[in-house]
């Protein structure tokens, strides 16, 4: 593999360590999957298999379009088990630092609001909820696939 790939293939390994080091401490019965795909990949093809409860993604829509966010959130949420959740983080739109952001990091990222979120992942599930972390910067869109 590339130097990259090799890096790639480290942090897998290190997060699924220390994932299992957390579930056996805290005794919680879980089964972590860790798949290194390319993200075009997962919204063409989606995911070899379903049946996950949570699926959770940061660092990744705020650099989709909409189209494409919205494609890619539908997929995800089809992988889900019954009562699974999609969670789904996106910077909010009026960010003290994404002046800094896009012009010192060269961070080009999507800004969204809650109503954007809802919107955006409306057609995926009518089950939306979007929260916020205290300092208001990122949101969390909660795509629920509650059966009942």
């Amino acid at each position: 593999p590339s130097k990259w790939g090799t890096v790639v293939n480290s942090m897998l390994v290190n997060s699924s360590e220390e994932m299992g080091e957390i579930i056996n401490k805290k005794k919680i019965k879980a089964k972590v999957i860790l798949h290194r795909r390319q993200i075009k990949e997962v919204i063409a093809e989606g995911v070899e298999m379903d049946g996950f409860q949570l699926i959770y993604s940061a660092g990744l829509f705020d650099y989709l379009s909409d189209p494409v966010a919205t494609f890619a959130a539908t997929t995800l949420h089809k992988s889900l088990s019954e009562n699974g959740e999609l969670i789904i983080g996106n910077f909010n739109v009026g960010i003290p630092n994404e002046f800094g952001m896009s012009l010192i990091m060269d961070w080009k990222l999507i800004y969204r609001s809650k109503e954007d979120l809802v919107r955006l992942f409306q057609p995926a599930t009518k089950n939306i909820k979007v929260e916020e972390e205290p300092e208001g910067i990122n949101l969390f869109a909660i795509l629920d696939k509650n059966v009942a």
